[in-house]
Order: structure tokens, then C-alpha cells, then sequence
């Protein structure tokens, strides 16, 4: 059986919440830099980098096992489940295991974007080779004629695709860290549903998660994250931040959360329709895109 080579950092479950009748997506993007342009994509099609998640140097068979164990059975599968109950607003319906397959899925699409992942690769590679090289007094202790001159150049030896692949390997950890969870989890958990006479419409990227106020560690924190062209999801920690987000008007709302999404974005951002070609243009960031 062929393994998963396209590694979707936006999952198609996800992605295809935006679909028209013709089963696409509207992906605005700046190709080569220029410019902000519009193209229909499938979900399957975008939102994936190749082999973003390969350990690279293990053996074939284990290669894709943070892709295959973790995020398609650990992440997606449940969270594809949330999402329709949220999706439907009632959330009496939402069970503990959904509220913490959900949370897992909004840390995971703060980690699993492209850029983050090549930030975690190079500032896990540097932490150990600084953890293996602090003391060389300890190794120099011990070392024979003919070892190599330094424990990391041991370490290259014994266990290069671990070094090499660190970052990938705390992914796991990263994302389903207890104290994340345990804050989202706290926080008061409602569905914005846009009302049909809003013209407005949620936007997503391939950075879709919003936090407020710096992060969860902050007590005001809101964290947001669209759910589709007319639903969100929101998360308060006080009541006073929730009494004000319900008495914007819809249309505020999807505004400022749009602006928070597209900005973010590292490459891609998505809708339902091409109509916020000028809105896009004026806040994605200049970068090379990706697939």
C-alpha cells in the first residue's frame, strides 16, 4: 500500500467546508511574490507540503509515522467529528473526548504550517547540539584515543536521523502539551453563526488559528478559528470579553476575524468566493507560495 506522501498541514475535511458546487475552493495566493490572484482548487490539492512530516534517514516503513499515527488517526480523524457539532452550534452535543479532540486540533494548526515546522526543526537541532556540547570537560573525561573530538560528533554517528528529524519527533508533544488543553478546556466555548443577511464571510488560511492578547497565557485571551464561509468558533476566558463579542455586529466580527486570519497567513488563504480579492491583497504578507 502506497503511503502519504502529501502531507496536509490544512486538512481536505477542513478545507472543504469553502467548496462551491463544483467541489473546489477559491485559494488566494501571490505567486513568485507579485501580485494577489484567485484560483479554484480541490481541497486535495492545497494545503499540503511533500513530506513535511517525513522523518527523513529512518527506515521507509517509519518514515510517516508522525503523518500516518498522529495527525491522520490522532488529530484529523476525531476533530473532523467536532467540527460537524460545532458547525451545528449545538454544543450540549460536543463530548468531553470531542472537546479535547478539538483542542488538540487548534494546537495542531498553530504547529503543523510549514514555516512553524521548519522554526521547530532548526530550534530543536540547536537545542541539542547545545545540550551535547555544554560540558566537554564530561566527555573529555572519558573519551579514548581515536573517539571522536566531541559528544556531538558521537551523536552524528550513533543517532544522526534523530538529531536530524528532533523537531519533527516533538510535534506530538508539542501539540497535545496538558496545559494547553487544560486552558482551552476552561474557556467558554460558543459558535458564531453569521446571519443570512450578512454579507460578510469567514476567511481561512493555512494559519488559521487566532489567539488574542498574546497567547493562552494571557487571562483575556480569545482564541478564534473559522469553521466555515458562515460559522466560527470562539473561545472566551471571562464572561466580560464574551457580553462584548455578542454585541458587535456579525458583519465586525467577521471582519476583524478575516483581518487576523489573512494576516497570519503564511501563504494561502481560502473562501468560498474570489469577492475579497482587494481585502486579501491589502494584508497578505509578500512570500513564495507553496503548493
Amino acid at each position: 500500500m502506497s503511503r502519504p506522501l502529501d502531507h496536509h498541514h490544512l486538512p481536505v475535511f477542513y478545507l472543504a467546508g469553502w467548496c462551491g458546487a463544483d467541489g473546489k475552493v477559491v485559494r488566494y495566493w501571490r505567486p513568485n511574490g507579485r501580485k494577489v490572484v484567485t484560483s479554484r482548487i480541490g481541497p486535495k490539492h492545497t494545503g499540503y507540503e511533500p513530506r513535511l512530516y517525513s522523518l527523513e534517514g529512518y527506515l521507509e516503513e517509519q518514515q510517516q509515522a508522525i503523518e500516518e499515527q498522529f495527525f491522520a488517526v490522532g488529530v484529523d480523524g476525531p476533530a473532523s467529528q467536532a467540527l460537524k457539532v460545532l458547525i451545528a452550534g449545538d454544543l450540549t452535543k460536543l463530548t468531553y473526548e470531542l472537546g479535547v479532540a478539538w483542542t488538540r486540533f487548534l494546537m495542531a494548526a498553530r504547529a503543523r504550517s510549514p514555516d512553524v515546522v521548519k522554526k521547530i526543526q532548526s530550534q530543536a537541532r540547536r537545542n541539542v547540539e547545545e545540550a551535547l556540547l555544554r560540558d566537554p570537560h564530561e566527555y573529555e573525561a572519558v573519551r579514548r584515543d581515536g573517539d571522536p573530538s566531541t559528544l556531538l560528533e558521537v551523536a552524528e554517528q550513533i543517532c544522526k536521523p534523530r538529531l536530524d528529524n528532533s523537531g519533527k519527533l516533538m510535534l506530538p508533544d508539542v501539540i497535545q502539551h496538558p496545559l494547553y488543553a487544560e486552558v482551552i478546556l476552561r474557556m467558554n466555548w460558543m459558535t458564531l453563526t453569521l446571519p443570512t443577511a450578512t454579507r460578510q464571510e469567514f476567511l481561512t488560511s493555512d494559519y488559521p488559528c487566532v489567539m488574542t492578547h498574546g497567547g493562552l497565557h494571557n487571562p483575556r485571551c480569545i482564541v478564534a478559528f473559522p469553521l466555515g464561509p458562515r460559522s466560527a468558533f470562539v473561545a472566551t476566558s471571562d464572561n466580560e470579553s464574551r457580553r462584548r463579542l455578542l454585541s458587535l455586529d456579525p458583519g465586525a466580527i467577521a471582519l476583524a476575524l478575516n483581518e487576523s486570519v489573512v494576516t497570519q497567513a503564511e501563504r494561502h488563504v481560502y473562501g468560498r468566493t474570489a469577492s475579497e480579492l482587494a481585502f486579501v491583497e491589502s494584508r497578505l504578507r509578500t512570500a513564495q507560495a507553496g503548493m
